[in-house]
Parts: structure tokens; C-alpha cells; sequence
């Protein structure tokens, strides 16, 4: 509802107000006409400051007095009054913002702050210094770059070459450009005569997608002159030439498309690109390595761990993204499926990766989260028509790793995976978004804690007959029908609401804590109401028994170990003769 049709007497209030700043002796506010433009309030006036004239439009906001009305030179003014306005023609920074304004402050209030502020900066005698008024804004970095197209992102590691360079002594460089909205730089090598080149490897290769241009890199003293900020080609030259350099030794084979970094020792490097016949700075961005400081101190232990995810579909990418950022030193992934335009909706993926199979985008997009993890990929379908050396070799890479998590709901390759995990003693994590959307399972298999993964599934299947409710996660779709007919679909926030709670598990598996945070190994979660759930954040945890009874060992006589014996040794030996005779 438009304010001052909904409160009248507030908008009288506002003319009042305004009126009496009118009517005061030796008034500096003049010709007020009040006006609509687009269902907006306005206020058109004049502020006379020491014979000067202060065209001001008051415009006040849709959602007024929640917010505060502003101030703005006249749209014939397009000019800068003060040193507290918001760029040429823009609005002025006043006592009252959003930050800190209250509802019974009026549009009088703002146009009195404005009477002062310009009255502080404009004094009356041309010998009376200009006032110095302190800003209310605190103006963050990210404030800073609205306005800058040009951003170069300068890592520690490159600073720390910059410094070991020789003063004066070019060096040659690499630079990648990257950005549709800004254009940002990285120096991604720095290569000196006789020496090997040096690479930053805080850059991901897979962001390295840009435009590479050749450049130079110059270490200067401390007493040098800074270099210019912009301008034509000449000035440039000119700042070169004066610092004893040929400009030729900087400007590259490609004059047209060229960069220079200047590090003056002590100070910020600055990056110059030299195009046409002008050259443009490109603003700093620096980058720290605060990892730790954002996650737990025993996530670094995280760095060392692997996780092989069998599924890149919609659960296990957003599980396997989840991971590389908490920390994850190596993953596995298996997977053979290729990501369609229609997984956009459902998916950590986006339109850059339709066409591309599962697991070569999910490595990619691990490796430009987490430029330290080591990720191995495997096109290969375990449950599908596949050389059996295949299947054989994703599943030696699973039991390699700390913990193995099927994001599949492919019971043939829960199958698989509860075997391995079994025999080899490995945590096994799986997880199901139920069909509409409507919750999903998160089960935890730990050696020597909980019953082998086959047991656990049997327990659950046990649970819901004990419920009497039939299995939901036997329809690993993600799409079903109510009793209406009326579709219902598991959507992106569904899936990530089960990919966040299972990427918890695995965290708190991968970091061995003397108790862990789950006193349960099963969870079903409820999303909204359905099955057995009655609403969102429905919960019920499962008991799934102590681990089986550990089976005696088997006896073998004294015959049966010497020729099994022979035979591997023989074997380890290299001997290729036949083996002896089993009697």
C-alpha cells in the first residue's frame, strides 16, 4: 500500500514539518513544490547557503518511514556539491541512512541535514578554512570495487617472488584473464633468465580458462617513483625510460595485448595493461591462504583423508563439493552418466557442463574449491554391462580410501560396495532422497561398531514392517503421486537438505573422534509430511543392533599351509614353473 495514501495523517505530519522550516526567520529553505513522479512523493526546493543556491529533489521511498527519504541535487544539477555525496549528481551522505534511521525522523529532518552539511563545507568568509566533517559510512573493500572493471588477484606466494627478485631486472610472466562482468588478472608464472619458472600453485589449474597473455614483472627500490595510474602510452614510456629501462625489454611480442607488473619493494605490486596506444591499472585483490581460520583446528587433519563417491548424480556431486571445502585431501569418483540440460534443476552443476560426463565436472569443480586435493575419476557403471577389469579396479580404488559413500540408491550397487566394505573393513556412508521430496536416509556403516551394511539394510527394512508402513526408498526416483495424482517432485533444496546431513556424517567419520556426534548409525530425516513423517524436521533415528558375532577362524592342517605356502612362494619368487600338485 502506497504510505501516504494508507496514512494521512503521517503524510501531514510531513508537510507540516516541511512548511515550518519554511516559515522560520532568515529561512534557508525556498520554493517548495511538492510533486508525484511514478506513485513516488517528491519534493522539489532550494537550500541558500552565503548567496549560493542548492537546487534538492527530497524523494521519499516506496516503503517510507520505514526507510529514510533522500536528498539529491536537482536532475538539472549534475554536479558535485560535497565530499559526502555519492559520486557526480548523485545523492548526499547524510546524518540518517538505513543504517541507523528511525521512524519519527521526517523528510524536515533530512533537508535540515542537508542545510548543514553543505553549510560546513561551504563557509562564510573565503578566508575561513573549509570544515572537515567526519563520514558516517564505513565503506568495505567490496564498496570499493563497484566502480572497478579491472581487478588483479595477487596471492602471497606472489609477493613473496616478487621480493626475491633482483631489482631492475625484468623477469617474464604469464597472465591469465578471466570475468564476463569485470576482467580479472592472475599472474600465474614468473620465469627469470637461468632460472626455473615459478608457478603459483594457490591458482587452480581449472580456473585458468582465460585469455593468457605474455607480460614482464619489475622489482624496483623503495625510493621509486610510483607508476602512473592511467593515461596514454607515452606517459607510461616516459615512467619507464626514467627508471633507466629500455621500454622495449617490457612490452612483449604482443604490444596490442600486454602487461607489466611493477613491485616497488615494501609497497603493492601494480598491474599496468599496455593496449592501443593508452594503459589501464588494474585494482588489487589480495588473497590469504585463511583456510584455518574459517573451519575447526581438526579439520586439517581432513587434508590427509580419502573419500571414494560412487554416484555423481545430484547427492553425491553436492556431498563431494561439500567435502573438498571442509577439507578432503583425495577422492574417487565412479560414475559413467553424462549431465543433461535437464539435471540443471536438480544439480551442483550448471550449463557450462551439459554434455560432459558426471565424474570429469565434478573433478573440475572439486579442484577449483580445493586446489590441494587429488581427484582420480572412473567412468565406470557398476551396475551395468562393464569389462569386469573395470568394475574390478573402482572397486580397489573404494577400499582404498578412509571412507566410501554410495550416493547411488542402486540397490545392485549397494550390493557391491556393502561386500567390499565388509570384507575390508571400511566405513560405508549411503544415502536416498526420497521420491517428492518428502525426507530421505542417511546410513552409517563403521567396522567392528555397527552390523556389516547387508545386515544394517535388513534391519531398516525390519523397522518400517515394525511401523507398518512399506519401504519408501525401494522407488529411488525422484519423482512419485499423491493420492490425487498430483505430482510430486524432490527439488534442489531437497536434495541438498540429505547431501548436507550426509557430508556431516562423513566428516564426522573422517575425523575419528573418541565419541562421535551421532548416537545413531541410521537417520530418517522428513522434509514435509508424508509417509511416516508428520512435517518438517520429523526425525527418527534407528537402532540397528550390535555387529555380528566374528566367525572362528578357520583350521587348516599342516599339508594344506606348506603347499599353500610353496605355491606363494613361489609366486613372490618369480617362478614360472608349474605349480606343484595339490594331493
Amino acid at each position: 500500500m502506497i504510505w501516504f495514501l494508507s496514512d494521512l495523517a503521517r503524510l501531514n505530519h510531513e508537510r507540516a514539518a516541511i512548511e515550518e522550516l519554511e516559515r522560520q526567520d532568515g529561512a534557508w529553505l525556498k520554493d517548495v513544490h511538492w510533486r508525484l513522479v511514478s506513485n513516488l512523493l517528491e519534493v522539489d526546493a532550494t537550500i541558500e547557503i552565503n548567496g549560493r543556491v542548492f537546487p534538492i529533489t527530497l524523494k521519499y521511498p516506496y516503503v517510507f518511514p520505514s526507510c529514510p527519504p533522500s536528498v539529491f541535487p536537482r536532475e538539472t544539477e549534475k554536479t558535485r556539491w560535497s565530499f559526502h555525496q555519492y559520486g557526480k549528481g548523485g545523492e548526499l551522505c547524510l546524518e540518517w541512512g538505513a543504517d541507523n534511521w528511525q521512524a519519527d525522523l521526517t523528510g524536515a529532518d533530512m533537508l535540515a541535514s542537508a542545510y548543514r552539511l553543505l553549510q560546513l563545507e561551504n563557509p562564510t568568509q573565503q578566508e575561513e578554512p573549509q570544515a572537515e566533517i567526519p563520514s558516517r559510512d564505513l565503506f568495505s573493500f567490496a564498496h570499493s570495487l563497484r566502480g572497478e572493471s579491472n581487478r588483479f588477484i595477487a596471492t602471497p606466494a606472489l609477493l613473496v617472488r616478487l621480493q626475491d627478485m633482483p631489482l631492475f631486472v625484468p623477469a617474464r610472466i604469464k597472465v591469465c584473464v578471466t570475468g564476463v562482468l569485470e576482467s580479472r588478472a592472475s599472474v600465474t608464472s614468473l620465469e627469470m633468465d637461468g632460472a626455473e619458472a615459478w608457478h603459483d600453485r594457490l591458482i587452480p589449474v581449472a580456473a585458468l580458462d582465460g585469455l593468457v597473455y605474455s607480460g614482464a614483472a619489475l622489482h624496483l627500490p623503495i625510493n621509486a617513483p610510483s607508476p602512473p595510474i592511467q593515461g596514454d602510452m607515452a606517459s607510461m614510456i616516459a615512467y619507464i625510460s626514467e627508471l633507466g629501462i629500455d621500454p622495449a625489454e617490457l612490452s612483449g611480442s604482443d604490444r596490442a595485448a600486454s602487461f607489466v607488473l611493477f613491485y616497488i619493494n615494501g609497497g603493492e605490486p601494480t598491474l599496468v595493461w599496455l593496449h592501443d596506444r593508452n594503459f589501464s591499472t588494474y585494482s588489487i585483490v589480495y588473497i590469504t591462504d585463511d583456510k584455518g581460520k574459517r573451519l575447526g583446528a581438526d579439520y586439517a587433519s581432513l587434508a590427509g583423508k580419502s573419500v571414494c563417491i560412487v554416484g555423481s548424480g545430484s547427492l553425491g556431486a553436492k556431498i563431494a563439493v561439500s567435502l573438498a571445502r571442509a577439507g578432503v585431501g583425495r577422492f574417487e569418483l565412479v560414475d559413467d552418466d553424462v549431465f543433461l540440460f535437464g539435471n540443471l534443476v536438480r544439480h551442483e552443476f550448471d550449463w557450462r557442463d551439459v554434455g560432459s560426463h558426471k565424474v570429469d565436472a565434478l573433478k573440475q569443480r572439486i579442484c577449483l574449491v580445493n586446489v590441494d586435493t587429488k581427484v582420480t575419476v572412473h567412468r565406470t557403471r557398476l551396475n551395468g554391462q562393464e569389462a569386469s577389469s573395470r568394475i574390478a579396479r573402482a572397486l580397489s580404488a573404494a577400499t582404498a580410501c578412509d571412507v566410501i559413500v554410495d550416493a547411488t540408491a542402486d540397490p545392485m550397487v549397494f550390493n557391491l560396495l556393502a561386500a567390499i566394505a565388509a570384507a575390508d573393513k571400511k566405513t560405508l556412508v549411503w544415502a536416498e532422497t526420497f521420491a517428492g521430496g518428502i525426507g530421505g536416509l542417511l546410513a552409517r556403516h563403521s567396522p567392528n561398531l555397527t552390523p556389516s551394511p547387508a545386515r544394517m539394510r535388513a534391519q531398516i527394512l525390519q523397522w518400517c514392517a515394525d511401523q507398518n508402513v512399506p519401504w519408501l526408498g525401494a522407488d529411488h526416483q525422484y519423482e512419485t503421486r499423491d493420492d490425487s495424482d498430483t505430482t510430486l517432485i524432490a527439488d534442489d533444496a531437497d536434495v541438498a537438505v540429505i547431501a548436507a546431513h550426509t557430508t556431516r556424517i562423513v566428516v564426522d567419520a573422517l575425523l575419528q573422534s573418541a565419541v562421535s556426534s551421532y548416537s545413531h548409525p541410521v537417520y530418517l530425516i522428513g522434509l514435509k509430511k508424508g509417509w511416516i513423517f508428520s512435517g518438517p524436521f520429523d526425525t527418527y533415528p534407528i537402532d540397528v543392533g550390535p555387529p555380528e558375532a566374528v566367525a572362528a577362524p578357520v583350521s587348516f592342517s599342516d599339508k594344506q599351509r606348506n603347499e599353500a605356502a610353496t605355491f606363494i612362494s613361489g609366486l613372490i619368487g618369480g617362478n614360472t614353473d608349474a605349480p606343484p600338485a595339490i594331493a
